[in-house]
């Protein structure tokens, strides 16, 4: 049987549109790509304006996850501008992320995830009535719940803001808020009230301090077995649809797992720099192995450009594609910011290029080099004769 090509686009409830092609033989997927095609050029709108524009542009590029643009924007010029943040400020920033991350745990499962479990597909799993009652888009029990609460960790995030989504509130320095008793009193309370309303009794089926206590799978496999809470929880629901179904046997990759950091230190980055930050998170950055395989963070790094980039010392020219599935944008903008400061540097960005380099391009490559050449013939010439 020959083999089938499959175009799947749009792939839906993906934030941005994201195209998958795959190479079926047999009944199996041989081979596959995916792109994520869909530019809306923050980084030109941003081209020439104030840096701290981007305190209110970039927020602006996600309804759900404005807070993780926000302090990346924020973090950049304090490291750009060498600010010195207070402990309190840095508290603060953390408290929008996490407060965004709480919301995104019922929302991304119920409103984007768990849907998929009620498909028909799935009808003959012993489980599936169960899944239809719980997860059914607007009408399941635990969808309704799951989905309603999620709007309340981010009125502690509006308590900080002044508003969710879209806030401004984190600035070079610092932020712009000083809570009071009575903000941190009713943070607290939202708190419990997403925790005994979801957390524990619907998710968990625990408290939060039983499940802390979870440290291994083991530790996992006991827990769900030591109470009929644990097991009929939807988090114990859904492991065990999920081994029913097969869900255990897709989207383990190639095992090797990346992460950028997560939660500045309050007292480890109050003076912050590039090479500091990876010490100073609470949660580290760098590449796993899904072996644990300790060396290959290590060893990964000798492998990325973004990596050398800081050792560059001579004038450099750049080229990226937009739509370049070898290379990505992202990639090459993340060696580009590398490069230091005191360089030299230029980059050429073609929106409608993928990994190529067309005729236009080595011109332009040509005639930056010939400049070069011509400036340092002119600097040889002009140097005293000893």
């Amino acid at each position: 049987m020959a083999v089938q090509t499959l175009d799947i686009s749009p792939v839906g409830r993906v934030e941005g549109d994201l195209d998958v092609r795959v190479d079926i033989d047999n009944g199996v997927v041989t081979n596959a790509w995916t792109s994520a095609e869909l530019f809306r050029g923050f980084e030109i709108i941003l081209r020439d304006k104030d840096p701290q524009a981007g305190l209110v542009v970039t927020p602006r590029a996600c309804g759900i996850c404005g807070a993780s643009h926000l302090t990346c924007a924020a973090w950049a010029l304090d490291t750009a501008w060498q600010t010195e943040v207070p402990r309190n400020a840095i508290l603060a920033r953390n408290l929008g992320q996490i407060t965004e991350s709480l919301q995104s745990q019922p929302r991304y499962f119920y409103g984007l995830y768990a849907i998929d479990m009620t498909n028909k597909k799935y009808k003959n799993s012993k489980y599936y009535a169960e899944a239809v009652k719980r997860f059914a888009p607007f009408t399941g029990t635990s969808y309704e719940a799951g989905v309603t609460i999620s709007g309340k960790p981010v009125e502690i995030y509006a308590l900080l803001g002044g508003q969710w989504p879209h806030s401004s509130y984190m600035v070079p320095g610092g932020v712009m808020c000083a809570p009071t008793l009575s903000d941190i009193t009713r943070a607290w309370s939202i708190l419990d009230y997403f925790k005994n309303n979801w957390l524990e009794n619907i998710w968990l089926g625990c408290t939060l301090e039983r499940y802390e206590q979870i440290k291994t799978y083991d530790d996992f496999m006991v827990w769900l077995d030591e109470s009929p809470a644990h097991a009929n929880s939807d988090l114990g629901f859904y492991w065990k649809m999920g081994l029913d179904i097969g869900l255990d046997l897709y989207g383990g990759g190639v095992g090797r797992y990346v992460t950028w950091g997560y939660l500045p230190h309050e007292d480890k980055y109050n003076k912050p720099t590039v090479d500091s930050r990876n010490a100073s998170v609470i949660m580290k950055s760098g590449v796993y192995d899904g072996k644990t395989d300790t060396k290959a963070t290590q060893v990964v790094r000798y492998f990325d450009a973004m990596n050398f980039a800081t050792r560059i010392k001579c004038p450099t020219i750049v080229s990226v594609g937009f739509i370049d599935k070898t290379c990505p944008a992202t990639s090459v903008f993340s060696a580009y910011n590398n490069i230091p400061a005191g360089v030299d540097k230029k980059i050429v960005m073609r929106v409608d290029m993928g990994h190529a380099f067309p005729a236009d391009l080595i011109s332009e490559w040509d005639q930056v080099v010939k400049d070069h050449v011509a400036s340092m013939r002119q600097t040889t010439t002009s140097a005293p004769t000893k």
